[in-house]
């Protein structure tokens, strides 16, 4: 399944090419492709540029005939990323004369 998106009416339509079992899917699905199409537009058209966390972009969808789908409005969440590393116990320095009570 193909669809078309613009982003924050700019006139400028990206593809997006879904899984083709999509296609059996109503317009209750359309927050779903919303989504799909804000996560290409990250991905492949630069878009995070100028879209910071909490601020809401509008995605207009089209079909390929250009028949328009549904409008959305798309909010991008971050994600907390964690790493680790492994901590050695900090080694005990009492002398001998220390260890003796």
């Amino acid at each position: 399944m193909i669809l078309y998106y613009e982003v924050d009416q700019s006139h400028e339509r990206h593809e997006l090419q879904l899984p083709h079992y999509w296609a059996t899917l109503d317009d209750g699905w359309i927050e779903i492709f919303a989504v799909e199409c804000a996560e290409d537009y990250e991905a492949n058209h630069d878009g995070l540029e100028g879209w910071e966390e909490g601020v809401a972009r509008t995605f207009a969808l089209f079909d390929v005939d250009g028949k328009p789908l549904g409008t959305c409005s798309v909010e991008m969440e971050m994600a907390p990323r964690y790493s680790a590393e492994v901590v050695k116990p900090k080694q005990n320095n009492l002398d001998s004369a220390g260890d003796s009570l």
